[in-house]
């Protein structure tokens, strides 16, 4: 029995044994559910935007196997959003975690600000419009003193992969869209990265990449990072559609 690819932490795997374990651990979202509230599910008053229902797979952040970590019930990485996803290991026949609710998640913990996140993963969807993944940042100015807070959101938008910059929420006009004119609600298995380096970002789809532009402060990121789902913060305004 296999599961995808053990942490790349770990130094005991070679790399054919990460090859060969790579492929076949794969996380969907029920479609015939269509809870959007979210507020059962997480007891406290979040408004919700509108969640990914598909499949996600082979899901990486800064080189870690998120799904594994899953598997091992690592305390970093969290579910949310119901019965516990089912696991299957087969390379042929996509045998699924199971998300039962569109208002499910799957959260990466860390309490670690960092400069540089990488984040890979693969996805199948016939969703149109939907919210990928969502993490938090923090902009520092240069000279350390003065801070302010942002994000970046991945989402499909009209079929198509959007990302939004928001290093600054105070500041509208450094906001960037970031797109790949790739469609990636067709049903096939897509390949994702998103990267945060030197306070700018990189969305990469099926080997294409495009950049933003380079923010002036030092961004990091910051809390979380969330696969499938996002709150709108009552108390913040997020980028507008």
């Amino acid at each position: 029995m296999s599961v995808d690819n053990a942490s790349r932490e770990s130094s005991g795997l070679t790399l054919i044994e990460k090859k060969i374990i790579r492929t076949v651990l794969i996380l969907s979202r029920d479609p015939t559910q269509r809870s959007m509230t979210g507020y059962e599910t997480f007891g406290i008053r979040l408004p919700v935007t509108q969640s990914f229902v598909g499949c996600l797979r082979n899901v990486y952040i800064n080189e870690v196997s998120v799904l594994y970590k899953l598997a091992q019930e690592d305390p970093k990485c969290t579910y949310n959003g119901g019965d516990f996803p089912r696991y299957g290991c087969y390379s042929v026949a996509e045998v699924p975690i199971s998300f039962p609710r569109s208002s499910s998640l799957l959260r990466w913990n860390s309490r670690d600000r960092k400069e540089n996140l990488s984040t890979e993963f693969k996805i199948r969807t016939f969703h149109h419009n939907c919210i990928l993944m969502s993490l938090e940042l923090v902009a520092r100015s240069r000279s350390g003193t003065d801070f302010d807070f942002g994000s970046i959101q991945l989402w499909i938008l009209n079929k198509f992969p959007i990302l939004k910059f928001t290093p600054s929420y105070k500041e509208d006009y450094a906001k960037q869209n970031v797109t790949v004119p790739l469609l990636v609600s067709d049903g096939q298995l897509h390949d994702i990265k998103v990267k945060l380096e030197s306070s700018k970002v990189k969305l990469q789809v099926d080997g294409t990449s495009v950049y933003s532009k380079r923010y002036s402060d030092v961004l990091e990121s910051k809390g979380p990072v969330i696969l499938g789902y996002s709150f709108d913060l009552i108390d913040r305004k997020f980028i507008e559609f």
